[in-house]
Order: C-alpha cells, then structure tokens, then sequence
C-alpha cells in the first residue's frame, strides 16, 4: 500500500435520520432544520460513493470522498457563516463550526499531501467538538454517535514524518556523492574517433534506497550554454552500493561539465524493498 493512503481516515456510515423539527418561529430553529436535512444528505453521499465500488476489488478514493462529502455539508451550511441568531452562544458555535467547515473545504481541495492530512486531522478534530456543543440543544436531533464518523490516523502521520525526514536526509546524502563524484578520461579522441569517453561511478552512501536516478552530463560553453548533453539512468542503488558508468561526447570545445537531475528521485526505506522479496 502506498505510504500516503494510510494517512486516510476511514469513513463510517450513519443511518438517516427521519425525524423532523416542527414549529419553527426564529433562525435559531430553522437552522436545526437544515443541520438535519444536510446530515442526511452527507449520508446519502457517503452511500452513494461506497456503492460506485460494491461488489469490486478496490476501495472508494478516499480523498475524492472526503471532498464530496465535506462540499455537501459546506453547501448547506455556509448561510450561516454571517447568519445573526437569537440565541448568542449558539450563534458563536455555528459561525465556528462553519468557519472550520470552509477551511476543511480548503484544505481538501487540490493534491493531497502530509502537512494537508495533519491540518484537516486537526480541523476535523476542531468541528466535531463544535458539532457535540450545537448538539447539546434540545432542538438538535443528530445521533451523538455519528458526529465523530472518522477515524483520523494520526500514528500513520507521525510515522511519515519520520519517514519524509530520512528521505530529505538521505537526499543531501546523495547530493553530496554526486559532487564528489569523480570522472576519469577513458578514451581520447582520435583522428578516425575525435569523441572523447568519461567514466564513473555513482556511489549510495545513504542508508536508503535511491531509485530513478536520471541524470544529464551537459558539457557547457563559459556563458553555460549547453553544447552536448549525455544521459546517464540508474534504476536503483542499495544502500552503499555503487555502480559504473560512461559517457561519449564528440564536443571537444567545452568549457565545464554540469549535471542536471532529469527527474525526481525515489527514495525508499530498505526494509520495504526486503519485503516484497
């Protein structure tokens, strides 16, 4: 499993509530009103999304249902962001609880990434509290049960914290092997060959798995033009492992070589590698 999905939370469906409010006379009431008519709505969504993956070997995006269900209750209840009530403590409650509910909003939209998990762990975490006051009052019909409907995994955040910190170390391990890396001439130019052939090698002195190296060896002129470019990929080094390399350029007129990192590295804790042997 990839390591961001289990930043996920799972979750939960609820039963759909078929009570109602009656004698609505304020906006204080009418609110409980559409708090009702929204959850239901958020279940419904719930059910549906689950259902688009019933009965096949894959689970719902997680994120995608997060976003939808999150926008259904933003949709409804964001009137309420500068609505005036009558009853001033519950007021503060619901102008909180919808402020958190468009930073949820926010926070879900787009990519998702770690400092994104822990931000709307910590909002999620926000609204429900607000959700449990509002739901003190007598005119409040959610199921107390249903308010806290996900299981935010906070041990997995604090676990790729970790892992993202030997990454970014492993990293500058890396970089430093590639500045150091020294390159020797192999073979000179000649009359009938005028190319000219460097050889290397690459070192992992991290205790990482580096993956995806693609590297390109530009040979410049002095204003850094590039004259002639020679890629050089590497699938993968173990930690501490080294492999050889060359590259052939005919571009005898140089000024410096430069080494420009084509894609992204891969960098994986070894131990997973061990597991999938």
């Amino acid at each position: 499993m990839n390591r961001i999905t289990k930043l996920f939370a799972t979750l939960s469906l609820g039963v759909l509530l078929l009570t109602g409010c009656s004698n609505i006379t304020s906006a204080d009431d009418q609110f409980f009103v559409d708090l009702q008519t929204m959850w239901q709505k958020r279940i419904k969504t719930i059910q549906n999304e689950n259902n688009k993956t019933k009965g096949k070997d894959q689970e719902p995006d997680m994120h995608a249902l997060l976003q939808k269900t999150y926008n259904v209750e933003w949709e409804d209840m964001k009137e309420y962001k500068d609505k005036d009530l009558k009853d001033g403590k519950l007021e503060k409650e619901v102008k909180d609880y919808v402020n958190t509910l468009e930073q949820i909003n926010k926070t879900l939209d787009g990519d998702f990434n770690l400092e994104k998990n822990k931000k709307f762990n910590e909002l999620y975490h926000k609204r429900v509290s607000l959700l449990k006051k509002i739901n003190e009052d007598s005119r409040s019909t959610l199921p107390d049960d249903q308010i806290e409907d996900i299981q935010t995994n906070d041990k997995a955040i604090k676990e790729y914290e970790e892992f993202a910190k030997k990454q970014q170390k492993a990293a500058e391990v890396f970089q430093k092997d590639l500045n150091d890396m020294k390159l020797e001439v192999q073979k000179q130019p000649t009359e009938a060959d005028p190319t000219v052939t460097f050889g290397g090698t690459l070192k992992n002195s991290s205790d990482m798995v580096v993956k995806n190296i693609q590297l390109a060896f530009q040979f410049d002129d002095k204003n850094d033009k590039v004259l002639d470019e020679q890629p050089v990929k590497i699938e993968v080094l173990k930690p501490g492992e080294s492999k050889d390399f060359s590259i052939t350029t005919a571009e005898l007129n140089y000024d410096h070589m430069a080494i420009d990192m084509k894609d992204k590295l891969a960098i994986e804790d070894p131990n997973q590698e061990n597991d999938k042997e």
